[in-house]
């Protein structure tokens, strides 16, 4: 998982606006942003649907925190809703099903194995 990230204007903010990926719950990240004087606190929600708006209200999917503290209480608050902790275990399954793609890859030999370069001098058959 990417920890550094940058924020564009899709996101309401300048672009290479950078900031620190925290924690990841499903759809939702805790972001230390540091492009300001002041560093700050944000919880992103990512693919913000209608259906997400019923959940949390209207908004863009940001909230801003000036202190790290009432952040994380407000991510652990969204972290406890019934639809987010179903995207988690999504998450966590896809990612374990990919572990095990890998190395079931890696294991038969189709992953990283290229051919090997010629010695100087030596001509390919």
């Amino acid at each position: 998982m990417k920890k550094l990230i940058c924020l564009n204007e899709s996101d309401g903010y300048a672009p290479d606006s950078k900031c620190r990926r925290e924690e990841v719950f499903g759809r939702l990240e805790l972001l230390k942003a540091f492009f300001e004087r002041e560093p700050f606190w944000m919880i992103r929600l990512r693919g913000r649907t209608s259906e997400d708006m019923k959940l949390v209200g209207p908004g863009n999917g940001h909230w801003r925190f000036e202190n790290e503290i009432s952040a994380r209480a407000r991510f652990a608050e969204l972290c406890s809703i019934p639809e987010y902790v179903a995207d988690e275990e999504k998450r966590v399954k896809l990612r374990e099903r990919q572990r095990e793609q890998a190395k079931a890859l890696q294991s038969s030999g189709k992953l990283n194995s290229f051919p090997k370069s010629p010695s100087p001098g030596k001509e390919i058959q």
